[in-house]
């Protein structure tokens, strides 16, 4: 392996996406791992992509040499697989960082298919969904995703946030979501009665502040509909921030086998507008509600937006399944 701790950033389907290598024992590796297609039955469901089309689930495969699929990328999906077969104690007390790896890895490996995707299925000569090129902008996350194969780390602070959410089971054909923003880098995934939301780049924003949902509910659980406010919440936040975390990488020891970045400079957040806010709301709230949400009020004035995080008196709103369902 050439240099693995500033591995290439590869687009050609001879090289693995992770290490950059170009290797002959490349794999069709699954954005969504087997694992997580079989316990939540994806395989012949759809994922929306950028352009507006879908693709199955199963279908959603990128180039993997066989050392990084059969060795670490397995090994960390072994650690996730089974907090998530455990449920949400597990899931919590998983470090943090791996959430972010995997999490990532899934960000990731979505945006590097669609670069091999067209944008206009019918037509041959259509450009893909999105350029080659585009990759670039999301150099820095490919170099943090080495960390899944041990050639990262943050010596400092982290640049993401992770929360860990404890959620009402809805049953089979019910009990998986996935959200993501391709330009504020978040990612929400919902899991049965684990909800698991990441931004990629928010420089520790988010759990900082939305983190205290996730604390004060405390052992007991949020409706779904609830887990897709708070990642609105953050997705909104991301957008706010006007000047984001910078960093500075260097190989940490004398063999260059690991890489160590530091994370330098503040946050400034732009105010937080509800009338903006209510639109990306609407977005991920609309299709828990009658008609997709077309007859709630949104946004009234002065500054009043709908929430199902919290009751008329300002407490966060916890219920069990049935009162949610009686509402409905």
């Amino acid at each position: 392996m050439s240099d693995p701790a500033f591995s290439k950033l590869e687009t050609n389907d001879c090289y693995c996406f992770l290490c950059g290598v170009e290797s002959e024992e490349i794999t069709a590796e699954h954005v969504f791992p087997k694992w997580l297609q079989t316990k939540f039955d994806l395989w012949n469901k759809k994922l929306d992509l950028l352009n507006g089309t879908t693709i199955l689930y199963k279908s959603l495969k990128i180039p993997c040499c066989s050392s990084c699929n059969n060795e670490e990328l397995a090994h960390l999906e072994k650690r996730v697989a089974l907090s998530v077969a455990s449920g949400y104690e597990a899931c919590s007390c998983l470090d943090a960082h791996l959430w972010y790896l995997w999490v990532g890895k899934l960000f990731y490996g979505i945006l590097r298919k669609e670069i091999k995707l067209k944008r206009d299925r019918t037509t041959a000569s259509s450009d893909p969904i999105i350029p080659s090129k585009t990759l670039k902008f999301f150099s820095s996350l490919h170099v943090f995703l080495q960390g899944i194969l041990g050639s990262h780390e943050f010596v400092n602070r982290p640049p993401y946030s992770v929360l860990i959410c404890n959620l009402h089971d809805l049953g089979p054909g019910r009990n998986f979501g996935f959200r993501d923003s391709f330009p504020y880098m978040t990612v929400a995934i919902r899991m049965g009665s684990v909800g698991v939301i990441v931004a990629l780049e928010d420089g520790g924003v988010n759990s900082d502040s939305f983190g205290r949902y996730v604390t004060k509910v405390n052992g007991r659980k949020l409706h779904p509909i609830q887990f897709d406010e708070l990642y609105a919440k953050v997705t909104y936040q991301a957008h706010l921030i006007d000047n984001p975390v910078k960093y500075i990488s260097s190989k940490n020891n004398l063999d260059g086998a690991k890489v160590s970045t530091e994370v330098f400079g503040g946050l400034y957040i732009r105010d937080w507008s509800q009338k903006d806010f209510s639109e990306l709301l609407k977005l991920h709230i609309g299709d828990w509600l009658p008609e997709g949400g077309q007859n709630t009020t949104w946004f009234s004035e002065p500054n009043l937006v709908p929430t199902w995080m919290v009751d008329h008196s300002g407490e966060l709103l916890l219920q069990p399944l049935e009162a949610w369902e009686r509402s409905e």
